[in-house]
């Protein structure tokens, strides 16, 4: 039986009928920051059935994996609050461009319906791009989009800064998961998940409030360019500390196929809810302002 070994990026590959043998190998990728290797299955491996093509593929020390997951988590708080940020800032950005509040609106639900339209075709087109490449690519297109929609002079500009930001967050969740979860070892996996969705859930508690205070105290292009910060601070840790390594070989790539109706109940359920919450989300600050100087201008009985 054949086996072919890659326990730390830029360690040579070895192959032969045993791995006991190959300490040397495992010792250089733990000075070089790694730590022990971890099983992955390739595509090899499933056509050939078991025992073959099976590859060993780095797990990183643990310093590294939980920087690379404080960057991920940064990256989703700043996505998130990228995509929801005009939620606050409505009347701002239509008085200044020129356009109605329902104008400034579709920078929204259009964003949300580009992230969920193109999400399994961009995964699909990338699948044999290594996740770190996929990655920075993501997050300097967050970083160029946030740039460019806060300089942006006019509402077209605005709009396609937009749509860019919504191509990004669509491979960046869709690629994101996988890539961090098997970072860990599977006892903790459960944890990382939560982590992530944590920090995605904060920016509808800090990020989107804070950005919209910030707007409405100075102009709305200032918390709207301020994301570029944190996403290339994200940019160059992923950049720097995530392995280059093929799709195929992360433990994390695969999992059991899902029963076809209960997925496809989950999914239905899963877009009439997010439609429905992000619909009713976009406009309740002019809701509340408009309901706010009803109650103001009502002559007292």
């Amino acid at each position: 039986m054949k086996i072919s070994v890659t326990c730390a990026e830029g360690v040579p590959a070895a192959s032969g009928p045993a791995l006991a043998g190959d300490g040397n190998r495992l010792r250089r990728g733990r000075r070089a920051g790694w730590g022990d290797c971890m099983e992955g299955v390739t595509e090899e491996a499933r056509r050939n059935g078991p025992g073959r093509g099976r590859v060993l593929v780095p797990r990183p020390a643990p310093w590294r994996g939980t920087a690379v997951l404080s960057a991920l988590m940064l990256a989703a708080f700043t996505f998130n609050t990228a995509e929801n940020l005009p939620v606050g800032l409505l009347e701002p950005i239509s008085r200044d461009l020129d356009v109605s509040v329902s104008a400034v609106g579709l920078l929204v639900t259009g964003y949300g319906a580009t992230v969920a339209v193109a999400s399994l075709p961009l995964a699909h087109g990338v699948r044999a791009v290594p996740r770190r490449h996929v990655l920075t690519g993501v997050l300097g297109a967050l970083v160029v989009s946030s740039a460019a929609a806060a300089l942006a002079s006019s509402y077209g500009v605005l709009l396609a800064a937009r749509l860019l930001t919504a191509l990004a967050q669509a491979l960046f969740w869709a690629v994101m998961g996988p890539v961090v979860v098997g970072l860990f070892a599977p006892g903790v996996r459960g944890r990382v998940v939560g982590a992530l969705s944590v920090a995605g859930s904060l920016a509808l508690v800090l990020g989107v409030p804070f950005g919209t205070w910030l707007g409405r105290w100075s102009r709305w292009q200032l918390p709207v360019g301020t994301l570029a910060v944190p996403a290339l601070v994200c940019l160059v840790t992923v950049a720097a500390l995530l392995p280059t390594s093929r799709p195929d070989a992360k433990p994390a790539a695969y999992a059991r196929r899902p029963d076809a109706r209960r997925f496809a109940t989950v999914l239905a359920a899963s877009a009439l809810s997010a439609t429905g919450a992000f619909t009713g989300y976009t406009y309740v600050v002019t809701f509340l302002g408009e309901a706010e100087r009803h109650h103001r201008d009502r002559p007292a009985s």
